[in-house]
């Protein structure tokens, strides 16, 4: 049962104002710790990525990106066009990663900034 955003967005903001920043401050000791011990760059890269991890598990909430795009006055065949050329977008954008450049080399060619998507 998921509650309802007006519900959910203060309380999760409730919830990580006093756990976050005491969770920065391990991840950050985990960090250097396992620098000085002589850990690799991957492991140490770990306890970021996973303090990160965690941020978005406890205060993920819905952003909006841009500016929506108004359809009044374009014809059906207009919108679903604009429709096609969204959802083109993005799955190049969805490509592993090792084809991301290239993808976005692409979606920049057809005029769209990725950055924006």
């Amino acid at each position: 049962m998921r509650l309802p955003e007006s519900v959910d967005t203060p309380l999760r903001t409730i919830v990580c104002i006093p756990v976050l920043p005491p969770a920065l401050i391990l991840a950050s000791l985990l960090g250097i710790v396992l620098a000085l011990l002589g850990a690799s760059q991957r492991r140490v890269h770990i306890a970021y990525t996973g303090y990160a991890r965690f941020c978005l598990l406890m205060g993920a909430t819905r952003l909006g990106v841009g500016e929506p795009i108004s359809t009044e006055g374009l014809t059906l065949d207009d919108r679903t066009s604009l429709r096609d050329q969204t959802l083109a977008v993005v799955s190049q954008l969805r490509e592993p990663a090792q084809f991301r450049e290239a993808a976005q080399l692409r979606v920049r060619s057809w005029g769209v900034d990725p950055q924006c998507v």
